[in-house]
């Protein structure tokens, strides 16, 4: 047990228009008011693509996916999980066959089979920071393009 919130920890807090609709910026808000004294850094992410889970908070490095989660489920997801290292079980997602749940994104099916390409670094970078685009290689291709590269050699590629 930890005892006090680890600040290598993110809460990433899903912002896309499905969770935005069922409350997320309010998430958010209770989530940083919370968490503002224990060094924690949560911050707001593109959609994660499983809208009807919304809204969706994740805490990494851990992976644990929170479901449908509620101001009122703020505290304890801090309290429990990011003081005391335990989960809030009753907010993981539950797989639709079994029943049973499912703490890690990474295990989900609906996750497993997908490879994403342009949109890897959706519900990981908050989509309203330039830096954390350019920090995981955003516009490079740009930069190689005007930098570079000759026109002929951009309209060929």
């Amino acid at each position: 047990m930890t005892n006090a919130t680890d600040d290598s920890r993110t809460v990433l807090v899903c912002q896309g228009t499905g969770c935005v609709s069922a409350r997320s910026p309010e998430i958010l808000a209770a989530m940083e008011e919370e968490t503002q004294q224990d060094g924690t850094r949560v911050k707001l992410t593109g959609c994660h693509g499983f809208c009807q889970q919304g809204p969706i908070v994740i805490v990494e490095p851990d992976g644990v996916f929170y479901a449908q989660v509620a101001t009122k489920d703020v505290p304890k997801i801090v309290d429990g999980h990011l003081r005391n290292d335990e989960p809030f079980e009753r907010l993981f997602y539950r797989d639709p066959t079994t029943g049973e749940p499912v703490a890690h994104y990474r295990d989900f099916p609906f996750y497993s089979g997908q490879r994403r390409l342009v949109l890897r670094n959706t519900g990981q970078i908050d989509s309203e920071d330039i830096d954390e685009y350019l920090a995981v290689g955003g516009y490079e291709a740009l930069r190689k393009a005007l930098s570079a590269m000759a026109p002929e050699e951009v309209i060929r590629t």
